[in-house]
């Protein structure tokens, strides 16, 4: 425990101090010790990954794209700006940043020394952190630097892969690490256990089970290209997926202050955020159980249930709207990036969209895992609201609507709206889009200034991304 603790000290203490300048992340550059060792071992270098990964994938990447999707409102200062979606170039540079200078950076050095030692069950453990950092990369900016990048401890310089060639490496990297993981912990080789593991503890059947996932969810990203649903029904019926709530893919946060999560670390100091009012009133059209987890009538970290529910509507700056509640801004907030209900979710639509029997269930069983997953109180709730539905009367709205409100906060929702067009939003009040939602991020500043040589020109905050066909 005293090597996690050293971890998230050093990781949160950084991330804390700038939160209120725009969470700026210092470069490891300026800030080398000749106390510190030049060495860390791999049972340093994967928990420091996963900490720093999840800390800006719950942080500035979900927060962006959730004000932008409407489960949040930018009401004040900066995230007031995103709210119009004028996201500046210095804006993603903090999170560029850290996914390639942290955590891609140790990733790609817990990989030399998996491969060196001969420890199979690491390399299987960095491949899938590796292809779900570069999913989420990719999926916010289109093509990025990865093959020529990490290379003699930089990425300036780097030139970028096309989007295609980066899901090709990161569905790569998710067989690989099947296979790797597949093999037996080679004795007396070092394997991933429940201090160096911070996701799955050394749980190999469950990472397993989450490259797999993983794999689901880019088959239906691409399934926009592919033009039928033929590899997102071969991954569902082959099996083998997260299967409960126990395996979800996941990273929680901890109680101490150095260990809490963004979202409670960002409320508590800056205040520019209230949840979204089209979320509030999906949720309040069906008294949806888990209002109290995901809205609180103060700022953390006092916790209450709101008198009433409500949220800011798109660019109405509701200083007076709910806050964050407990299920995403509580200091031991869990970070999701794949679990159990999405699984279900995903073959609900695809048994939908193929005629094929069992897409009722399916939903149901989503919506259930999701209750679970929060812990909501439910009582008969998923049977009144969903129970009368069958294969014959649902629709892509009661998949997708239901899918939104179980990824709170979660930055699938934006795929999912590029893919679908649903939830069908308002724009936000004021924007400068001339009405159009971002489908992805411009490239940051430090790109433009250090490897524009390489960097993609002309994007613009509502180009589309590749897989993101019209």
């Amino acid at each position: 425990m005293k090597k996690i603790h050293k971890i998230f000290t050093a990781i949160s203490l950084l991330l804390v101090l700038f939160l209120g300048s725009c969470e700026k992340w210092i470069d490891p550059a300026y800030n080398i010790s000749p106390n510190d060792p030049s060495d860390v071992p791999i049972n340093l270098l994967l928990p420091s990954a996963a900490a720093s990964l999840s800390y800006v994938y719950m942080g500035d990447y979900s927060r962006f794209v959730s004000i932008w999707m409407q489960q949040l409102s930018g009401v004040d200062r900066q995230a007031y700006g995103f709210e119009l979606y004028n996201q500046g170039e210095s804006d993603d540079n903090n999170l560029w940043n850290t996914l390639y200078g942290a955590t891609l950076k140790d990733l790609s050095k817990s990989k030399e020394k998996a491969l060196a030692l001969g420890a199979v069950h690491y390399v299987g453990v960095v491949n899938i952190m590796t292809a779900y950092t570069l999913s989420i990369i990719t999926d916010a900016w289109d093509d990025a630097p990865f093959s020529k990048a990490l290379v003699g401890e930089t990425k300036l310089q780097s030139a970028y892969d096309t989007q295609e060639a980066l899901y090709t490496t990161i569905n790569t990297l998710l067989d690989e690490a099947i296979t790797e993981l597949s093999k037996p912990a080679p004795s007396g080789i070092p394997a991933p256990n429940s201090v160096s593991d911070l996701i799955y503890k050394g749980n190999i059947p469950n990472w397993i089970a989450a490259a797999k996932s993983l794999k689901l969810r880019n088959a239906l990203h691409l399934q926009k290209k592919a033009g039928n649903w033929n590899a997102v029904g071969t991954l569902i019926t082959a099996g083998g997926l997260i299967s409960s709530n126990a395996g979800n893919f996941k990273f929680s946060f901890g109680t101490p202050s150095n260990e809490s999560g963004p979202v409670y670390n960002f409320d508590t100091n800056r205040g520019d955020v209230r949840v979204g009012a089209f979320i509030v009133t999906l949720m309040n059209s069906n008294s949806d159980p888990r209002r109290p987890l995901y809205f609180s009538g103060t700022v953390t970290p006092n916790f209450s249930v709101p008198s009433t529910y409500s949220g800011s509507n798109p660019g109405a700056q509701l200083t007076s709207a709910n806050w964050a509640g407990p299920a995403v801004a509580a200091r031991n907030a869990t970070a999701y990036f794949m679990t159990y209900a999405e699984v279900k979710f995903i073959e609900a639509e695809w048994r939908f969209r193929t005629s094929t029997t069992g897409a009722a269930d399916a939903l149901r069983a989503a919506i259930s895992a999701s209750l679970g997953q929060y812990g909501a109180t439910a009582g008969s709730w998923v049977q009144d609201n969903y129970g009368a539905l069958t294969d014959a009367t649902i629709t892509l709205s009661n998949i997708i609507h239901a899918k939104y409100t179980h990824l709170y906060m979660q930055p699938e929702t934006w795929n999912d709206w590029k893919r679908t067009g649903l939830p069908v939003l308002t724009p936000s009040v004021g924007n400068v889009t001339a009405g159009v939602v971002p489908r992805r991020f411009i490239y940051p500043q430090d790109e433009r200034l250090y490897n524009g040589v390489n960097m993609p020109t002309g994007k613009i905050i509502t180009d589309r991304v590749w897989w993101d066909v019209q």
